[in-house]
């Protein structure tokens, strides 16, 4: 290789890096949530793939089917694959957007993988954790994340998980893509009016708030649970008075997610 052709090579990457960088800053500067890194995406998905994430898929199926297996019976486990390409970014509300309208709309709540168990779809939740490794840290029924980021198109994914509601971010717009979201911001509205929306819902319910304190919350779990195969599918509801809210991105917000018992999600 030519000291010429290697120039090249190294201005095209320093250029594509370029513009990763630019577009997530334009992202944030338009109070939209920040995309993982390539490297994380690809670990998250292989977290789905582990063992640990197979199983918990396999659990889910088990129970969507009501094969609980009997003692003294063969049981045949299910085959179970990650559907390659599958992997979807599910973004929930920020703290600092909620109480103070300031940076994105919303940060990482959990990484979902489709996986195809004998002739289901499951999807296995993947969350970072403290140590920075990636883990598979539950499983849902159904494909919903994948078909919602359809819907999203060129948005970001945005889940508001206390209501059942799932939205396209772009361009300073929340678009609205079920109906529980159609019924909070109609045929949609500006990230502006969409903050005071959520500020006036949660801004009093937010970690560390006396409704906390009080436990009304029902819960701001700051772990994430090792094993939550919930088996139902889900709208990713985890009750009208759960605010998965906070710094802490995966963590804390998986807290509030990770509890919800998937249910069928409204058109």
């Amino acid at each position: 290789m030519t000291t010429l052709t290697r120039l090249a090579r190294a201005g095209a990457v320093a250029a594509a890096l370029l513009c990763m960088t630019t577009t997530a800053a334009h992202a944030a500067d338009r109070g939209e949530p920040t995309p993982l890194r390539a490297a994380d995406r690809a670990a998250a998905s292989k977290a789905a793939s582990s063992g640990q994430g197979l199983d918990l898929a396999r659990r889910v199926a088990t129970l969507q089917q009501g094969q609980a297996s009997t003692k003294g019976q063969p049981h045949r486990a299910p085959t179970a694959r990650v559907v390659a390409g599958s992997t979807t970014e599910v973004h929930v509300l920020a703290r600092d957007f909620v109480a103070e309208g300031t940076g994105p709309v919303g940060e990482l709540g959990y990484v979902a993988t489709t996986a195809r168990v004998d002739d289901q779809l499951v999807s296995v939740w993947t969350a970072r954790a403290k140590g920075g490794s990636w883990r598979a840290v539950n499983a849902a029924a159904g494909d919903l994340e994948a078909r919602m980021e359809r819907k999203a198109g060129a948005g970001s994914l945005l889940s508001e998980p206390q209501v059942g509601a799932w939205y396209a971010v772009h361009d300073g717009r929340v678009r609205p893509l079920n109906a529980s979201a159609r019924d909070v911001v109609g045929a949609g509205m500006t990230l502006e009016e969409y903050q005071q929306v959520v500020h006036e819902r949660y801004a009093d319910k937010l970690p560390g708030s006396a409704y906390d304190r009080a436990g009304t919350a029902g819960g701001f779990d700051d772990a994430v649970p090792a094993d939550g195969a919930t088996g139902t599918e889900s709208d990713g509801t985890a009750g009208a008075q759960t605010a998965a809210l906070g710094a802490g991105g995966a963590a804390l917000a998986a807290g509030g997610l990770l509890a919800a018992r998937r249910r069928r999600e409204r058109a």
